[in-house]
């Protein structure tokens, strides 16, 4: 099992830490190992979190960007075929009877 030496602690925090794992009737070094593992899965939520309020972000700018889209198209003049024209329904037609 890997060892961690940590230098010039500060001495208030080991105090804490001290207090602490006496409370829970655990080591200093079992304190330390609950408190980093405390600390990392906050971490990793709080980095999900973030991850997802990217992938939110992300996903307004495309909606917003789609709705510009549309605005642009809704503003131009409508399209009206030339008389005429053929109909969708004829075209299909067309192209089902020549083959």
């Amino acid at each position: 099992m890997p060892a961690l030496q940590v230098r010039d602690f500060p001495e208030h925090l080991y105090e804490e830490l001290r207090i602490c794992a006496q409370r829970e009737y655990r080591s200093i070094a079992q304190q330390t190992i609950v408190a980093v593992q405390d600390y990392l899965t906050k971490e990793g939520k709080r980095l999900e979190a973030a991850e997802q309020r990217a992938a939110d972000l992300e996903r307004l700018e495309r909606i917003e960007q789609r709705r510009q889209v549309f605005e642009r198209i809704d503003s131009r003049p409508p399209f009206e075929a030339p008389e005429g024209f053929p109909t969708p329904q004829q075209i299909i037609r067309e192209l089902r009877d020549s083959r």
